[in-house]
């Protein structure tokens, strides 16, 4: 039977309606912080010429990491497009001999991409509300601030159609039950974010109000188990 737990968290605006990233390494409980480091040195070592930096997201950040459950979610910018042979290697980084993490998961994009002014780009979101500066130029103090308004709930409220195919596909003659369940949660996760961006804007948010806050995962980016 599976015992659900109270460990959701919210999102915390300013008084300019800005969100605050309540996330830090100083919550990563100890016991997975040796993984965590591992992780990091191990990526600078092997592709340190092509990153740029490295940003550490999810549940650990938050000091909600639980054990056998968690994973580790980095965000990863690049100087130029990762070629396939450079994905694989990175996708292949090895957490095998950590039985307290459940995998590794990989947010990828550009630095050029990450910057482009013109448009919202979720990984730039991630990274200045919910992530740690963890390997290479920090880039939080240069990326926007974001608020819970309409070109933020656009991005959610776009997307989910294509994420609904891409569930379908995943499922269809999956027999491997701890994939479908993964697939499940991510769609779910979506759907429910779609929810909230369709009503957030109702109410203009006031210093000190939360902001419900569901877990980013992307089913399109690197992920080992």
């Amino acid at each position: 039977m599976i015992e659900l737990q109270s460990i959701g968290s919210v999102c915390r605006v300013d008084k300019n309606g800005v969100f605050l990233n309540d996330s830090s390494l100083e919550r990563v409980h100890p016991t997975f912080r040796p993984v965590v480091e591992e992780l990091t040195e191990r990526i600078a070592d092997g592709f340190g010429d092509r990153i740029h930096s490295v940003y550490l997201r999810g549940s650990l950040p938050r000091g909600l990491g639980v054990e056998g459950i968690s994973d580790i979610d980095l965000l990863v910018v690049t100087h130029q497009p990762l070629t396939d042979k450079t994905k694989s290697r990175l996708q292949d980084l090895d957490t095998d001999s950590h039985p307290l993490i459940n995998g590794v998961e990989f947010a990828v994009c550009t630095l050029n991409e990450l910057l482009e002014p013109r448009r919202f780009h979720l990984i730039s979101f991630m990274i200045k509300v919910y992530g740690v500066h963890l390997y290479g130029e920090n880039l939080q103090p240069v990326l926007p601030d974001f608020r819970p308004d309409a070109e933020l709930a656009r991005d959610h409220i776009a997307s989910i159609s294509d994420q609904i195919v891409l569930a379908v596909s995943d499922l269809k003659g999956n027999e491997d039950p701890d994939d479908v369940m993964d697939c499940c949660t991510w769609i779910m996760k979506l759907i429910i974010r779609c929810g909230m961006a369709f009503v957030m804007r109702k109410k203009e948010p006031t210093p000190g109000t939360y902001i419900l806050r569901i877990s980013y995962s992307h089913r399109t980016t690197l992920r080992r188990k």
